[in-house]
């Protein structure tokens, strides 16, 4: 699946360029990467749902995601917030989330008893949110202007999304 960009850019030899993208487009992307299932213990989680928070104001970007726990019979359901920051990779020429973390965990919904549910939620905040994998917000193979394996020289966050020049 490739991302549809509303914006054509066609680099010129010695400028820059830049393309923003969409919060929905950040999402497609996304929803390659999850859901993410983690497991420690006798406990399973899968995270999913995700949804990119683009923050204008200070600069920051946030996932949020859906949270689901089946433990011996008993589910629990919450909402969470995975926090990051952003680093090029430049062997898959993909930005992604570095060392992404479980910043907020909040339970919506749960069957467990309130010792099962608090153990529970323990142990996805702590050994499974401060280990998340890296996840990737976009794909610059996937652009369809496809600049020449070239390096971000700057990543914005911007009311309409996420900027990105190229030198």
């Amino acid at each position: 699946m490739y991302l549809a960009l509303s914006i054509i850019v066609i680099p010129v030899w010695g400028q820059s360029s830049s393309v923003t993208l969409s919060n929905n487009e950040i999402n497609m992307e996304l929803n390659k990467t999850f859901p993410i299932e983690r497991k420690f213990k006798h406990v399973t989680a899968f995270f999913t749902k995700p949804e990119i928070v683009l923050d204008p104001l200070d600069e920051k970007i946030e996932i949020d995601t859906l949270i689901r726990s089946k433990v011996e019979g008993k589910y629990l359901i919450a909402k969470g917030k995975i926090e990051g920051t952003i680093e090029y990779d430049d062997l898959n020429s993909v930005l992604q989330f570095r060392k992404p973390v479980l910043e907020e965990f909040k339970v919506m919904e749960s069957d467990m008893g309130e010792m099962q549910q608090k153990e529970v939620s323990r142990i996805i905040r702590q050994s499974m949110g401060n280990n998340l994998p890296k996840i990737v917000l976009v794909d610059l193979n996937n652009l369809a202007l496809r600049f020449p394996r070239q390096e971000p020289s700057n990543i914005d966050v911007e009311p309409g999304g996420l900027s990105v020049t190229f030198e």
